[in-house]
């Protein structure tokens, strides 16, 4: 075994950088440690696959974040489609998880983990990654307009639940 190349030095550096920030995209997304490291580590390999043609530092994390946002997507299409033929062998349905009424980031991120995965994945790639509406469909590889109406909804569902969570808040203090 040799002594390792310039590239490989220079990868290991960046994979040691940036790979915090990469694998929180992934987590952000799949809500799963296991599939969200699975997602992290295919992102470096596009890095590593290809390295020579890595954009400038100023687009690096932009393009990481968005490699890894595919590469979990993808992880997510995969998992769904075993969950459901797992689900369907075994007779059962899916459930939707409950939701506690508090008004604060709590409840925000309850909610948010109340959401189906597509709307969850939406909110964090335009809110949390900043991404634009264009940037986002083509991410998901989805069409600009499903981008907006899965947001709308996204964001309509949240409300409704912040309101009920009011509500439920008021009644509480009688």
């Amino acid at each position: 075994m040799g002594y390792p190349s310039r590239d490989e030095k220079q990868f290991r550096v960046i994979y040691e950088s940036f790979y915090g920030q990469a694998f929180y995209t992934a987590w952000a997304i799949l809500k799963d440690y296991n599939l969200a490291e699975d997602a992290t580590q295919e992102a470096f390999i596009e890095v590593f696959t290809h390295f020579d043609k890595l954009p400038g530092e100023d687009n690096f994390l932009r393009w990481l974040k968005t490699v890894t946002a595919r590469k979990a997507i993808d992880l997510w299409r995969k998992h769904r489609k075993s969950q459901a033929r797992e689900q369907a062998a075994a007779g059962r349905s899916s459930q939707d998880s409950g939701f506690l009424a508090t008004e604060n980031k709590v409840l925000i991120y309850q909610l948010l983990q109340e959401l189906p995965a597509t709307y969850r994945q939406i909110i964090y790639l335009r809110f949390y990654c900043d991404f634009s509406v264009r940037e986002t469909a083509e991410i998901m590889q989805v069409k600009e307009g499903t981008v907006k109406s899965r947001l709308h909804r996204a964001l309509s569902y949240l409300k409704r639940k912040c309101e009920v969570a009011r509500e439920v808040r008021e009644l509480r203090r009688c």
